[in-house]
Order: C-alpha cells, then sequence, then structure tokens
C-alpha cells in the first residue's frame, strides 16, 4: 500500500523532528501531529503538578491525569497561543525540574542547521532549552492539532490505521474522560508514535516499600515530583535511589542546599556526568523496608534510619495506553513489564503492523538530531526510496539484539559510542539514496564523536569553572583554554567517518 497520509501522535522534540524529514520528502499528501498540549517542547514544558500513581507503580498503562490552570497565554518564547488553540487550561506533569540544566554541551545538541544563541551556556537550563525547541518547531505549527488527546489508535482490516482523539477541554477532564460532543476520528495510511518515555514513572516493587508507604503516607516520590531543594526543607535524612543522571542531580541539589544526610542507593556504575560533593552517601542497592523501626536494609545488610523521605530515580515505563487493542494481542507492542517495546526493526518500524512507527525510542542518546535522523531514514521508507528487508530478516535483526542485550529496557540503551555507530548506520542508508532532496541529518563527525565521548569531562570541567569563576562556560574552547579541560581521544578502529564528505560533514 502506498503511504500518503501519516498521523503523528505527539508534538513535542522527537515528533517534530520526523515531521521535519517528512515534509521535506515532499512525497505525502496529509501530515497531522497531534499534541495534547496547547504548545510545543513537549516534557520541557515546565509543570508545578506532581503525577498522581500508586506505590510501587509497574503499571505502564496507568493513565497520567492534567492539571487545570488558568488559560495559558503565552509559550516558554513569550509568544501568544492563538485564542482558538484547544488546551490551554491544561498543563502536564513534566521531570524538567527549578534549578535544570542539560547534561549534553548544546554543540551536539543542535537540529540540523538551527544554531542556538551564541550567549546560550555551554549547558543550557531548562527554559533556554524549551525556547530553542519552540523556535525549532514554529515551522511545522501549521501540521499541529494543539489540544487533541489521542485514545484509541487501531489497525483496520485494509491496514490502515483510525487515530481517535478527544478535544482537550473542561468536558472532557483534559482529554482523559469521555465525551461523544468532543470525539472524533481520522483515517492514516500511517502511524508514527512519537509521545517520549518520561510520562509513567516506575518505582519498584521493594520488599515491605507498600506497607512503608501506608505507615509513612508522603515518605516516598518519585524523582517526575521533584522540583527544588526547597520542598525537603524539614525532613531528618533523604534517601535518593537510582545512579542516573536524575539522580545525580538531584542529590547534588540536595547536599549543596540542605543540612540533612543525603544517601544515595546505586545498583550499577554511571559513566554520566555527575558532579562531586563530600555530603553526598553513597549506599549498596535496597534489600528491604523495615517500617516498624523505620529503617531501610540494603543488600550487605547494613541499615539506616533517621530517613524521612525517598526519591526513586528509577526511571519510566514504556507506555502507549491508546494501543489496547495492540498491546491486548498476541503481537504486543510493549512487553517485558513496560519496560521494551517489541516487534521494531532498527528500533524505529514494525515488522509486526504495517504501517507502524515508533521514533525517539532508544536511551543515552541526543534525541534532537535523533529524531531528524531516524525521520528521515523513515521518510525514504514511507517513499519508497529505501527498501525494507523480508519480515524474517528484520525479525532475526530484533533477535540477534535481545541475543546481546536481553529482555528489558537494555534493549533500547545505546550507550556511548553505540548511539554513534547507530546513527552511523542509518545515515549510510539516507545517503544511498542520494542528496539531491529530502531531509539530510547530521552525522556524527570525528570532532563531535569526540565531544560525545567526552561528556562527563566536560560537564565536571564545567561546574568547576562555574564555581571557581563565578560564570557559565559558553564554549567548549573556553574550558580547555581556562579550566583545564582535555577531551579523551577516540578509540582506534571502532569508528568510519569515510562516508561524511563535504558540506555534509556538519
Amino acid at each position: 500500500m502506498a503511504i500518503k497520509t501519516i498521523a503523528i501522535v505527539g508534538g513535542g522534540p522527537s515528533a517534530v523532528g520526523a515531521a521535519k524529514a517528512l515534509l521535506k520528502e515532499n512525497c505525502f499528501d496529509i501530515i497531522h501531529i497531534y499534541e495534547r498540549r496547547c504548545t510545543t517542547g513537549g516534557l520541557w514544558n515546565y509543570s508545578n503538578q506532581a503525577p498522581l500513581f500508586e506505590i510501587p507503580n509497574v503499571n505502564s498503562n496507568l493513565q497520567i491525569f492534567p492539571e487545570k490552570v488558568d488559560i495559558i497565554k503565552g509559550d516558554g518564547s513569550g509568544n501568544q497561543v492563538p485564542n482558538h488553540r484547544f488546551g490551554a487550561q491544561y498543563i502536564w506533569p513534566s521531570p524538567v525540574y527549578d534549578l535544570l540544566d542539560t547534561n549534553v554541551p548544546k554543540d551536539i545538541m543542535e537540529y540540523k542547521g538551527f544554531r542556538w544563541p551564541d550567549d546560550t551556556p555551554l549547558f543550557p537550563l531548562r527554559e533556554e532549552v524549551l525556547c530553542y525547541l519552540q523556535a525549532y518547531s514554529r515551522e511545522v505549527e501549521p501540521y499541529i492539532k494543539f489540544g487533541h488527546f489521542v485514545y484509541d489508535v487501531s489497525q483496520l482490516q485494509n491496514n490502515q490505521w483510525k487515530v481517535s482523539y478527544r478535544v482537550v477541554n473542561e468536558s472532557t477532564g483534559g482529554g482523559v474522560t469521555s465525551d461523544q460532543r468532543f470525539e472524533s476520528s481520522e483515517v492514516y495510511d500511517a502511524v508514527i508514535l512519537a509521545v517520549g518515555n518520561y510520562d509513567v514513572p516506575f518505582l519498584p516493587d521493594l520488599p515491605n516499600l507498600k506497607t512503608w508507604n501506608e505507615k509513612f503516607p508522603g515518605s516516598i516520590i518519585h524523582a517526575k515530583s521533584f522540583r527544588h531543594p526547597k520542598q525537603f526543607v524539614n525532613e531528618r535524612d533523604i534517601l535518593v535511589v537510582g545512579n542516573s543522571a536524575s539522580a545525580n542531580d538531584i542529590c547534588y541539589e540536595l547536599a549543596t542546599t540542605l543540612k540533612c544526610n543525603i544517601y544515595k542507593s546505586k545498583r550499577s556504575e554511571n559513566n554520566l556526568p555527575s558532579p562531586p560533593n563530600e555530603g553526598i552517601i553513597v549506599v549498596p542497592e535496597i534489600a528491604r523496608f523495615i517500617p516498624e523501626s523505620q529503617e531501610i536494609e540494603f543488600i550487605d545488610q547494613s541499615r539506616v534510619g533517621n530517613v524521612s523521605m525517598i526519591i526513586f530515580a528509577t526511571g519510566y515505563l514504556k507506555s502507549f495506553p491508546f494501543m489496547k487493542r495492540i498491546n491486548s494481542s498476541s503481537k504486543p507492542l510493549v512487553k517485558d513489564n513496560g519496560t521494551r517495546v517489541a516487534g521494531l526493526y532498527r528500533q524505529i518500524i514494525s515488522y509486526e503492523h504495517p504501517g507502524l512507527a515508533v521514533i525517539g525510542l532508544p536511551r543515552f542518546v541526543l534525541p534532537t538530531r535523533l529524531s531528524e535522523t531516524q525521520g528521515a531514514w523513515l521518510a525514504r521508507v514511507f517513499s519508497g526510496r529505501i527498501n525494507l528487508p523480508e519480515k524474517q530478516t528484520m525479525a532475526k535483526w530484533e533477535e540477534n539484539r535481545l541475543n546481546v542485550t536481553g529482555p528489558g529496557k537494555a534493549f533500547h540503551d545505546l550507550k556511548f559510542p553505540c548511539d554513534v555507530l547507530y546513527s552511523h548506520e542509518l545515515n549510510r542508508e539516507i545517503w544511498k539514496c542520494g542528496l539531491d532532496h529530502g531531509l539530510i541529518p547530521i552525522s556524527w563527525n570525528q570532532d563531535q564523536t569526540k565531544i560525545r565521548g567526552g561528556i562527563k569531562q566536560i560537564k565536571e570541567s564545567y561546574i568547576k569553572y562555574k564555581r571557581e569563576r563565578g560564570k557559565k562556560a559558553t564554549t567548549i574552547k573556553e574550558l580547555e583554554e581556562n579550566a583545564g579541560l582535555v577531551l579523551p581521544p577516540l578509540e582506534a578502529g571502532i569508528f568510519d567517518f569515510s562516508f561524511i564528505a563535504g558540506e555534509h560533514a556538519m
């Protein structure tokens, strides 16, 4: 079936990058983007609201509810939200917190040909990221159905896709409550899911955790509810569970602001930037909670008491609650208890359900540039310029990756250098189609790959420089000249940059 009409579910950074690739392919009659918010920017739209969920939470189909607010009149860039736009009375829980800056330097966060303002710090603040994303998204806003909540996506017998949605307003409770007056549907040849990875918090079912929460209500939250250390000024001691980028950031903010003990329970090492602080006490993985004595026991049988707040920075579940029929079928999209999206070739296109694709699944990547790369590859697949292999070959690709990673969330992990190698694989196929038309995404060249491999050193040098000089560096060169930054060399024999040439080597 020739693909001429496409729906994108989600209007955040990955959705917009993919949409631009589809538009530049100049091959499709209809491209509709469904976004529940009234603005672009996705999760970077700040919200004070904490998501409601049970403790523990292992339910990937959990419905996240919005909060009704005064009418939103402007976006993060100060541009006025049109009066007729739906969804302006609701905001959705977001994981971004007050003092958040990025863990990736702006040099490698750019979309193709869309530079950051020169005076932007090397690691932009959340407000600056939102402004950048919304400025980049302006071009595709005419294709976005703002304030439209998708509640069902199903495949028809002719392999087309029916997308059912509600208008986000008071009658529909922000889109999550049925009201047939504000419900409708459209049929498309293909559907792209680009809803992000930070909607449904994962809070593991540890021994006695539920009992602890019942006995000490309010003492357990997820990192998605963290906003500022001032939330915790009256706590005794605090335990942060996890060793991710968010866990490290939260520990650092708490330790540099509060006077109580800050414990960090880690299960594995992490090569992501981690601001050093002597006030953070590292403890092992949790074995069990002991509500009777208000103690927490770790796998080495050591214990801590006096902890009045526990923050789980344990990540998120893959969630597509609107894919009800497929997820309840013999070929579900979400598997392994909400940790893996299955049946996809190259982590993008479904070989089980023709016309279905997902953008932005891999973890530990640069979502902006990867969305353009994945989008450019997918646009060429949908237009027929890239031919997919047989179904058996695509299934074998997934099987081979499972043999390497095992089931679960590791399947989607593309830690450096795997993220660069993955992008190179896609870009080689894009390049083979010719460079005469369509979006030509950024491909990792040697200099950018060196920056990618040195993110930890760059961020730690940036923090030290800011602490000692009282200002934020805006370039890597500034840190090299004034803070002694030395980027680690690239390991020989891993990368092949030979296919990147001329003006396309960016």
